[in-house]
Order: structure tokens, then C-alpha cells, then sequence
């Protein structure tokens, strides 16, 4: 799926040239505008599908070829209103210049992208709804790690086709408005030879990374045949989170797997944490939130469980797999990413992004506090009494996307109408 997402996303940048070239300056706007919204439109079906998967790739090459179809129409526009005979000629000579703009154009946003990393809404609002890679395990790495591999190489790639495109523009004859021989091999067809090596190289890796994949899914103790549900609770007592230490890391111990089911497990949490703690109410367990991948089966969901007597956790038998502790939040806030395994780092960017987020803004963005550079706080025992859905996205949306975000009605249009962000 790598692959095929990569190849589309390529595909669609490398035949813009030849198709431009084919029907000459009449088609390129158009051309480039169908497949800007033809990419988003696939984009927003794979967010919308059982078996999402990563869409990156097309969804950068959607924005680069809107961007160059507005900018074809505005050369459009100007070469018929204009009495200057520069927009002419650009005009003229568009079909052969495309892939100079489209490279520049592909290397500087994917770079852009690939800084921002998991930042961008895009990215964002995926890992909310599928779960970090530390959650969905060796694939979740996959998709990680391809990730951070292919961004590079399209920098790479586009950056060294625009500066062949771009030094061929400059020591070249191609001021006349039929371009033959080297400059038309260049600006026309070079993107396709670059497509096609790179796809044969990028199928034999990810044929390499498949075997990898199957041989070590054979090699590993597959429970309930591979289609599992992570349980985890964070174990609360009054300000206070109970971690133990394992392998240098400090995560919950309380967790336990079952077979994969779409409901949330909340009964079966609140037997596990009974025969754990002695007996404990089911309004002590709440549901914090939950991940899962349809496609594999798999899931992972998030709780709070609260008690009141601290030590009673000495008598819990996974706390006795390791060396426990409780901790405050000054705890947590200094130690956070330096102690903790990656998963827990996750679940407490969430509870606090949440909490804060949640004393910041109400549910439709707008501020909740009027006054300029007020930033909450929060204290751990305002979790059990807390009212606010942990489980809805929307929150942690909210934290980047709020009423405080320039030009946020035009960003709210373009997400929710072309992308199909909710």
C-alpha cells in the first residue's frame, strides 16, 4: 500500500509534462486542477475506508498541483486580458516549462512537511484516529519509518530535476516556441524516466520490507491469532499516577490483552482491575480513549481507574513486577520523555493536551478566557471529577485549529469541504 500510494501521488506529477505537451497550453490548468481534486478525492475516501492507509505521498501532490493550477489559470487570465506579450509567451510555453515549477514546487512543501513532522492537521488527525506508531506496534514503525525514508527522497528527487530543468532553461535555446531534441527530452519526458527508475527500486525494498514483515509476524507468539485488543489503565490515586519500572522505562502496569472486538472493554477492565485490586466499582474505571486498526484487527484502549487508598496497589499482583512508585505531576512534567516508555509519553500528551485544551476553548473553538497570554493548569485529581471526553478527537484538534488561528474560517473550509477533516 506504501508503494501504491507513492506511485499515484508520483504518477499524477510526472504526466503532467507529457499530457501538457500532447495538447499544448489549453490543457494545463484544467489538467493540473482535475488532478489536484481527483488526488483529494482519494484521500478523503481512504479516511473514510475500513482500511486506511497512509496517504501522504498523494495528499503533498494534491496541494502542489492545485497550487500550480491556480497559478496556470492566473497566466491564462493575464496572457488574454493583458496588452504585455510576456503573459503570451509564458503562456505559450507553459506546456514545456510545467515540470520546472512542479519540481521547485514538489521539493519546497514536501520539505515543509517533512519539518513539521507529525504537526500538521493531516498527520495529526490520522494518528488520532489509528493510533501512534508505538500503538500499532511493528506496522505502526513501518508506516513511520517509510515515511521519514520517502520525504527525503522526493526532496532529493524533484530538487535534482529542477535544477536539471531549470540549468537546461538557462544554457539552452528554448526561446522558440517548438523546443526538439535535448531541452524537449528534458522538460517532457525526464520525469517519466525518473518515475520509473524509482518505482523498480522503491518495489524491490518494499518487496524485501513484505518478507521481512510475514516472517517476523511467523516468528512472534500471535495471541488470539493475531486479531488482539490492548487493555491499559492508568492507575490513579488522588493527585497522584502509580508507574512501576521495567527495562529502565517506568509505564503502567496494569494491561492485559483479549481477543479484538469495535466495543469498548469497560466490563472486562473493571474485572481485571477487581481480581488486581481487590473489589472496585465500576464508576472507579472510566474509558479515557482508544485506537484501532479495522484492517488488521487490532486495538488499542486507554482507562483511568481511581481508588482512594493508596496502598492498596501493594497488594496487586502486576504491581509486583516491578519496582513502583506513585508520582505528582512535577514528577511527571520533569521527567516526561526521559523515563517513561513511548506509549505512556502518549497517553500523558493526550490527558494533558485534553485537560488544558478543554479550560482554554469551548467545543466550537471559541475562548473560554478572554484574557490575552492566560495559560491553565491543572491538577490530577480534577480527572476523576472531569467532565470532558477524552475519547473525542476534537479536543486535540482543537489544541492546534482554535479560534486564535489566523485566517481560521478559510482553513476550516478547506479542511472540512476538500480534505474532509470533521
Amino acid at each position: 500500500m506504501i508503494w501504491r500510494n507513492y506511485a499515484i501521488g508520483a504518477s499524477a506529477i510526472s504526466l503532467v509534462p507529457i499530457v501538457s505537451y500532447a495538447f499544448q497550453n489549453k490543457v494545463v490548468p484544467f489538467l493540473a486542477l482535475v488532478l489536484s481534486l481527483a488526488l483529494f478525492a482519494f484521500v478523503r475516501h481512504n479516511r473514510r475506508s475500513r482500511s486506511e492507509t497512509c496517504v501522504l505521498i498523494p495528499y503533498i501532490v494534491a496541494r502542489v498541483l492545485l497550487v500550480y493550477a491556480f497559478a496556470s489559470y492566473f497566466v491564462a487570465i493575464m496572457a488574454k486580458y493583458s496588452t504585455e506579450t510576456f503573459w503570451g509567451d509564458a503562456l505559450e510555453r507553459l506546456p514545456y516549462f510545467t515540470i520546472m515549477f512542479l519540481s521547485a514546487l514538489t521539493a519546497v512543501l514536501t520539505t515543509f512537511v517533512y519539518k513539521r513532522h507529525f504537526r500538521n492537521v493531516f498527520c495529526m488527525d490520522c494518528l488520532l484516529r489509528n493510533g501512534t506508531p508505538y500503538e500499532r506496534e511493528l506496522l505502526g514503525h513501518i508506516y513511520f519509518k517509510e515515511n521519514r525514508f520517502l520525504l527525503p527522497r522526493i526532496i532529493k528527487i524533484t530538487s535534482l530535476l529542477a535544477l536539471i530543468t531549470w540549468t537546461c532553461y538557462f544554457i539552452c535555446d528554448v526561446e522558440s516556441d517548438e523546443i526538439s531534441g535535448w531541452p524537449l527530452f528534458v522538460f517532457v519526458f525526464s520525469p517519466l524516466v525518473f518515475l520509473v527508475f524509482d518505482l523498480v527500486a522503491l518495489r524491490l525494498r518494499y518487496w524485501a520490507i513484505g518478507v521481512f514483515y510475514r516472517k517476523k509476524l511467523a516468528q512472534e507468539d500471535r495471541e488470539h491469532g493475531g486479531h488482539s485488543k490492548l487493555v491499559r489503565i492508568l492507575l490513579i490515586c488522588g493527585d497522584r499516577l502509580y508507574l512501576t519500572e521495567k527495562d529502565g522505562k517506568y509505564d503502567t502496569p496494569f494491561q492485559f490483552t483479549e481477543p479484538f472486538s469495535e466495543a469498548i472493554s469497560l466490563g472486562n477492565t473493571v474485572q481485571y482491575m477487581s481480581r488486581e485490586m481487590g473489589y472496585v466499582q465500576s464508576d472507579f474505571v472510566r474509558f479515557c480513549y482508544g485506537s484501532m486498526d479495522l484492517k488488521n484487527r487490532r486495538s488499542v484502549e486507554h482507562y483511568f481507574c481511581f481508588i482512594d487508598d493508596c496502598s492498596s496497589v501493594d497488594n496487586a499482583k502486576s504491581a509486583s513486577d516491578g519496582i513502583g512508585r506513585w508520582w505528582t505531576k512535577p514528577e511527571l512534567e520533569g521527567r516526561f520523555q526521559k523515563s517513561f516508555s513511548k506509549i505512556l509519553c502518549a497517553e500523558l500528551h493526550r490527558v494533558y493536551t485534553v485537560m488544558l485544551t478543554s479550560k482554554l476553548y469551548n467545543a466550537d473553538g471559541s475562548k473560554i478566557v478572554q484574557a490575552k497570554g492566560y495559560i491553565p493548569d491543572f491538577q490530577i485529581n480534577e480527572i476523576r471529577t472531569s467532565t470532558v471526553d477524552f475519547s473525542n478527537n476534537r479536543w486535540m484538534i482543537l489544541s492546534k485549529f482554535n479560534k486564535d488561528l489566523s485566517f481560521r474560517l478559510l482553513k476550516k473550509v478547506w479542511y472540512q469541504y476538500i480534505e474532509g477533516l470533521k
